[in-house]
């Protein structure tokens, strides 16, 4: 184990100023290839389909033209290629290391992108492309950056953990994308090296690993750890670095820490992808018995100096990147001005649509309710999001199906916990007089092809209540908010949808749009703000999540846990690491 440690930091350090310039260079030009690109692809589809806009009402449209097609495959290959470079660019790089070599920046280039070529060969393709999800979705930290960013929405995962037997399986599917990354650790220096197929490779990956998972998973674990200790160690010398600079000025140490920590994430993000490549190189070699060239003479004088000079450069154009759009990640203070929508009325502490959702909502000072209406078979408007009964009450019946009456005796508190059992359906006309000068609702109208006039019933149901300002109606589908809107202007229409894509945000029967998180970026935000559109991001439920969307300028965020949201919006920029190294230093 220590000779295996050893050659893996020297395959990970041997030219690390190389790394560092070429990790400044790639991060650079692929945020401004592919801001480019994906504005481009996607005003392309726009003209050449006619449409305004594109999201999951009419996302057919673009498998229906040939053209269109072949631009979001297009579009799709380079991003590909791009991530696939920086994968090979690390093993590239480990190689040289490993080898006991010196490569400089050009040679780097150069031979991963030749390396690149051999892995995007017609016969590899099939495998290249099936792999890249994998990298995406697996624990291993094989990358960063875009590849990185592939996540399950949360609502997914939310729906996968409510299901014993989906979670299960979620749990196995998980294990088995590792275990499948981790061979194709082994298998990509064969195709970027050797330029074997991808087959052929697995295949010989799989007789080096055979008896050896457990040892190899054991070495990548071990190595992942020594970095991890190895950026706690740089992370506490620059917290040091920081402290003595500032001057007994608690002020100053947080300014100095904004600045150099996006410097140390960045070497973060790097060093974690870097260490898996390293162990991946040096057990590979390890398992073919490969051993490396002799060990060069020691370097001149002049050679060191030159070295430490390129070190020191790299290290003050890593500063300058890190205080870039691109590569700077701190978290900013939260937005004051951001809403806390309480999805389903707030799933976390009490039943999902019920009263007592809506009036823990309001006791944890959320500023909105999201609710789901539907029709029943007698007309009555009722707070339900599923098409039946069964995950909330146990009665297995559609909604439009049922009478009110049948309605009113279900229990939809039990399933959640006992403590609220008995608890009803309630009506729209409960969840109005509940919230009336208490709470604004959101109201999503949820379509099923058996509702009849519901879009006025709604609309009849909020001026009733005199609500017309205090309530917004939401929708997947724009024809109901053009219907909504057309019945009582003054009241607000939310359009929702999982994806957006449109240069066009003037819709006058729109007044927000309502994003899932996984497609929702700052070209949206922006866009839709400069045409006095809200945004809205469901469904947000996770620490990270919260905090990055409260920072991220958006008019509301849709969470199931208000009470974690109000917390974070209240603490600002006091609930992060930075307040508690102030206040443990200049207490």
């Amino acid at each position: 184990m220590k000779g295996f440690i050893r050659t893996s930091l020297r395959a990970s350090f041997k030219n690390w100023p190389t790394l560092l310039l070429f990790e400044i260079l790639y991060k650079s030009v692929g945020f401004i290839l592919f801001t480019e690109l994906a504005y481009y692809v996607q005003m392309g589809v726009l003209r050449v389909l006619d449409v305004p806009y594109i999201s999951q009402e009419n996302i057919q449209l673009v498998f229906r033209n040939p053209l269109t097609i072949a631009m979001a495959v297009g579009a799709c290959l380079i991003i590909a290629f791009y991530l696939y470079l920086e994968i090979i660019t690390l093993m590239v790089y480990c190689e040289a290391g490993w080898d006991r070599g010196y490569i400089s920046l050009p040679a780097l280039c150069k031979k991963s992108f030749k390396a690149s070529l051999n892995v995007f060969t017609l016969r590899n393709l099939p495998f290249t492309l099936v792999l890249l999800p994998v990298i995406g979705l697996s624990n291993i930290p094989l990358a960063y950056g875009l590849a990185a960013r592939l996540n399950i929405p949360e609502f997914i995962i939310d729906y996968i953990k409510s299901s014993h037997p989906l979670f299960i399986l979620f749990i196995l599917l998980t294990l088995c994308i590792n275990i499948f990354l981790l061979f194709s650790l082994f298998s990509i220096p064969n195709v970027i090296f050797a330029r074997n197929h991808y087959v052929q490779s697995f295949q010989e990956s799989v007789r080096l690993l055979k008896g050896k998972i457990l040892k190899t998973a054991l070495a990548l674990f071990v190595n992942i750890a020594l970095f991890v200790l190895l950026i706690l160690g740089i992370f506490a010398v620059i917290i040091l670095a920081i402290w003595l600079l500032s001057k007994d000025s608690a002020t100053l140490f947080q300014l100095y820490y904004i600045k150099w920590v996006a410097m140390a994430i960045n070497v973060f993000n790097i060093l974690m992808s870097l260490s898996v490549c390293a162990t991946a190189i040096t057990l590979y070699h390890s398992y073919r018995e490969d051993q490396p060239a002799p060990a060069p003479h020691p370097k001149s004088k002049k050679a060191f100096l030159y070295r430490f000079g390129l070190f020191m450069a790299s290290l003050l154009l890593l500063a300058f990147y890190s205080e870039t759009e691109v590569g700077a990640k701190f978290t900013y203070p939260a937005n004051q001005d951001t809403a806390i929508v309480a999805h389903r009325a707030g799933a976390t502490f009490a039943p999902e649509n019920t009263l007592a959702a809506l009036s823990h909502s309001i006791a944890a000072d959320a500023d909105m309710a999201e609710i789901d209406i539907q029709q029943t078979r007698d007309g009555v408007l009722i707070i339900m999001h599923d098409s039946d009964f069964q995950r909330t009450t146990g009665y297995s019946q559609k909604v439009w199906d049922t009478d009110y009456a049948t309605v009113r005796k279900l229990d939809a508190g039990s399933a959640f916990s006992a403590r609220f059992a008995g608890e009803h359906i309630p009506t729209l006309h409960d969840m109005l007089a509940r919230a009336k000068n208490k709470i604004q609702l959101m109201i999503e109208i949820k379509i099923t092809g058996h509702e009849r006039d519901i879009v006025a019933q709604t609309v009849a149901e909020i001026q009733n209540a005199q609500m017309e300002g205090q309530c917004m109606i939401a929708s997947m589908r724009l024809d109901v908010l053009e219907a909504a809107k057309a019945l009582d202007p003054r009241i607000k229409t939310v359009y929702i949808t999982t994806f957006l894509i449109s240069d066009l945000y003037d819709l006058g029967f729109v007044d927000g749009f309502s994003v899932e998180s996984s497609f929702l970026d700052a070209s949206i935000i922006e866009n839709a703000h400069a045409y006095g559109k809200e945004i809205y991001v469901w469904t947000i439920n996770s620490d990270n999540a919260i905090r990055k969307y409260l920072a991220s300028g958006v008019d509301g965020i849709i969470t199931d846990n208000p009470d974690l949201a109000r917390y974070y919006l209240s603490a600002g920029d006091r609930a992060n690491v930075l307040e508690w190294l102030t206040d443990m230093l200049y207490s």
